[in-house]
């Protein structure tokens, strides 16, 4: 790390953090792993701050509002936020991360289409997969051979995981754009091959999506579960068979994908309430 990066990162920290605790510094991100709490002096970063509780904090002075937050979760501050904590504790080793805010809000402009970023909840729960990437960042830090576009690489992970988990709306927004695109998809796709015998791994190898994300997902926007989706279309499709009269019941089970007569009996009956023989004599 450069020695004016360093001196930027040190000098917004108060000197019992660094006296007292291993700390890791790079370019765009410095990582403490304080044992104490410090009570007493009010702190404003020039950087985002981030801290991942182990342990219940003293009450924290939030501008001029008092929280008590809870272990587990990942207390996040915007620049030139004003903190004090309120008393000295001790506790066990928790994470403290600067990320320089010219950094951050690059990497928030690709991802999210916007650099002045606020956060809408104060705090949340982290995941693993953010405490492994700052193992990772550290482990490439201290590294001897270690590399400035590796070290970019995961810093820039670092910055996308938090956006991610920090509840923030342009995420959010992000994130459902995302996914309607990928439901979007893979109703083309089931559109287009309703009458062949598509399976639902089949359409999350087409947008490549696990399974299990995929029908969450489908169902959150769509209100029904894929396969419920494509029933839908069958259905809808048998029912234009069926009006025109010039097809059989086994006809249209095999045209509109379903696996036999009795499936598509079953499935017709279920959803429009009589079976597919009675309804197509009423046409």
């Amino acid at each position: 790390m450069g020695r004016d990066n360093f001196i930027h990162f040190i000098n917004q920290i108060p000197s019992e953090i660094i006296s007292k605790t291993e700390h890791y510094g790079h370019t765009d991100i410095m990582v403490f792993r304080p044992r104490l709490y410090v009570g007493g002096g009010e702190m404003c970063l020039e950087d985002y701050h981030f801290v991942f509780l182990t342990s219940n904090p003293p009450l924290l002075r939030i501008e001029r509002q008092e929280y008590q937050f809870k272990k587990g979760r990942l207390v996040q501050f915007t620049p030139e936020t004003k903190m004090t904590c309120t008393r000295t504790a001790t506790t066990r080793p928790y994470i403290a991360m600067n990320i320089k805010k010219k950094f951050f809000q690059e990497v928030a402009y690709e991802v999210c289409g916007e650099k002045q970023l606020s956060f809408n909840i104060m705090d949340s729960p982290y995941s693993p997969k953010l405490i492994n990437l700052i193992h990772s960042w550290e482990e490439e830090v201290g590294l001897q051979n270690s590399t400035d576009l590796m070290i970019q690489s995961i810093s820039t992970q670092i910055v996308i995981q938090i956006l991610r988990e920090s509840g923030n709306q342009k995420w959010e927004q992000k994130k459902q754009s995302i996914n309607k695109n990928y439901v979007n998809r893979a109703r083309e796709y089931m559109f287009n091959y309703y009458n062949s015998n598509i399976k639902m791994d089949d359409i999350c190898k087409e947008i490549n999506l696990s399974p299990y994300y995929f029908i969450r997902m489908f169902k959150e926007h769509t209100q029904q579960t894929p396969h419920e989706f494509l029933i839908s279309i069958r259905i809808t499709k048998a029912e234009e068979m069926l009006k025109k009269g010039d097809y059989s019941i086994e006809e249209v089970a095999k045209y509109c994908g379903f696996v036999n007569s009795s499936h598509f009996s079953n499935c017709f009956k279920k959803i429009k309430g009589i079976p597919p023989s009675t309804y197509k004599r009423s046409f």
